[in-house]
């Protein structure tokens, strides 16, 4: 078993991850401002943007888990610390901006001969992943549209709706023409119905700043690569217009009673304390992720769809696949460098994502736009190849 550091343990998807960490049998370092709760691991109160307090810790480590956010802040901060400690690092960093920031750190990895995953929980992670599997077999891929749906009903965190506002504010990078192109995040223009399969079903989703347009042309040759997601229920993507229009999703702050308080910040806290007042034991987590490939295979152009939704938490879907990830990064590491979670071989990840998260990712159900559709297993979808 290995000696793993989870910074930003404490939180709400690192306390999951530490807690299956802890089941399987490492030796866990909790890094993290908060007070940690729990048992079987160490706690260090740290504040995660100081390297100096990070060193120490990460020297003593046979790899670094980073679940401390905001990761346009923080991310750099830790991947660098990680590099220069020369130990592996994983993530699941799911902003289009950081994840640009830590690719930056590539040069550095290599040359300390240090692999870093970033961005590996469900979206992005497996999402990527499954993007991949839906290109398969073409020749050409004209158009590869992500989407993803969440919606929350247990009590949670902040740190979802801070990042969810991050992704819908201001301009966001997708691929396009075959390049990086910056475009309006959120527009109704762009917006489309993806076909998710029950229990979330057909749902309208729009432009985010996501990493899967960032990560993905590396590794496949695109036209387009766009990312699109939505909240549930449908109606509060109204709200979240009508916030963004606003100009309430923003870092601009005011001063109540002397006291500077930023828009974004006040709204995220009211929403997030309302939500859970109102949640009941008894609420479910609901999200769906999929993929459109549209493109040629030969001669002949192919529409294919692969699509998941199902009833989930949301800690469970998104540190359950990086906890999935730590043994091929530790027994069976990508070349030194940093990479997206298609650094992941799918096959092995998603073995061993079957056994950490048995309820999750249960049914796939793909399409080649004839009319029928085949579900699959994690498993089955791993090791799918079209006839």
């Amino acid at each position: 078993m290995a000696a793993i550091v989870v910074v930003g343990g404490a939180g709400h998807m690192g306390a999951r991850a530490v807690r299956a960490l802890v089941e399987g049998g490492h030796e866990v370092t909790v890094a993290d401002r908060l007070s940690a709760e729990g048992e079987g691991f160490e706690f260090v109160e740290i504040d995660a943007r100081d390297p100096s307090r990070l060193a120490p810790l990460f020297e003593h480590a046979d790899a670094v888990m980073n679940f401390a956010g905001p990761f346009y802040e923080v991310g750099p901060v830790v991947l660098r610390a990680a590099i220069e400690a020369g130990r592996p690092y994983l993530d699941i960093c799911d902003d289009a901006d950081a994840t640009e920031l830590l690719l930056e750190l590539d040069s550095e990895a290599r040359e300390h001969g240090v692999p870093a995953i970033v961005g590996a929980g469900m979206s992005p992670g497996v999402l990527n992943a499954v993007a991949v599997i839906g290109c398969r077999g073409l020749s050409r891929v004209d158009e590869l549209v992500l989407a993803w749906v969440v919606g929350e009903g247990s009590a949670g965190g902040i740190a979802p709706l801070l990042h969810y506002f991050h992704c819908i504010d201001g301009q966001i990078p997708i691929w396009e023409n075959g390049s990086r192109t910056l475009i309006d995040a959120f527009s109704q223009q762009t917006a489309e119905v993806f076909p998710f399969p029950p229990p979330v079903g057909e749902t309208e989703v729009r432009d985010v700043g996501h990493p899967e347009s960032v990560t993905l042309p590396r590794v496949l040759e695109a036209g387009v690569v766009r990312n699109k997601g939505a909240t549930l229920p449908q109606s509060s993507m109204a709200v979240f217009e009508l916030l963004r229009r606003l100009d309430l999703l923003s870092t601009e702050t005011v001063k109540i009673d002397g006291l500077e308080v930023e828009a974004r910040d006040f709204i995220a806290r009211f929403l997030q304390e309302r939500h859970n007042r109102r949640a009941r034991p008894t609420s479910e987590d609901t999200s769906a992720l999929g993929v459109r490939a549209v493109g040629v295979a030969g001669d002949s152009p192919v529409r294919r769809v692969i699509a998941l939704s199902q009833y989930a938490t949301m800690a469970d879907s998104t540190a359950l696949p990086a906890v999935a990830a730590m043994p091929k990064l530790l027994e069976a590491p990508p070349e030194p460098g940093v990479h997206g979670p298609e650094g992941l071989d799918c096959v092995r990840w998603f073995d061993q994502i079957a056994i950490e998260a048995p309820e999750s990712f249960l049914e796939f159900h793909l399409s080649n736009g004839n009319g029928e559709t085949s579900v699959l297993s994690l498993r089955e979808l791993a090791a799918w190849q079209p006839a």
